[in-house]
């Protein structure tokens, strides 16, 4: 007779919006985003995004990145997992483990660590 008001809820995923942190803003935490999104701030903690995450020319992330599609404008520092696409533009910089599907650089990015390209879709990972 009576429902579970949370019982018929459902995860929505929006891939329409972009979410973004803007240049000069710090977050210093985990971020799960169910939109695409973009930073060009500071971010220090783990990223999760059902969608695509740009990294922006000024943003910087600190953490390990997990999202479909991921482009790097700006700084990486960790270990992103790219279910789909890595991009490193040519302003990228990447320090970490690299997983993905599909990878492109451009000349003039700076890349120091592994990278693994895949069929399946990694594992997520929790750091401690």
């Amino acid at each position: 007779m009576f429902k579970d008001k949370h019982e018929d809820k459902k995860e929505v995923m929006n891939t329409n919006g972009v979410n973004s942190i803007l240049e000069g803003t710090q977050i210093i935490g985990d971020v799960i985003c169910t939109a695409n999104f973009r930073i060009n701030g500071y971010l220090k903690g783990n990223l999760h995004v059902h969608g695509k995450l740009v990294v922006g020319i000024d943003g910087t992330v600190e953490g390990t990145i997990q999202a479909k599609d991921v482009t790097v404008e700006g700084t990486v520092k960790g270990k992103i997992n790219a279910s789909d696409m890595l991009s490193i533009k040519s302003t990228g910089k990447v320090h970490g483990e690299m997983f993905t599907q599909l990878f492109s650089v451009e000349p003039g990015a700076h890349l120091e660590g592994t990278l693994k390209t895949h069929t399946e879709e990694p594992k997520e990972t929790t750091e401690n």
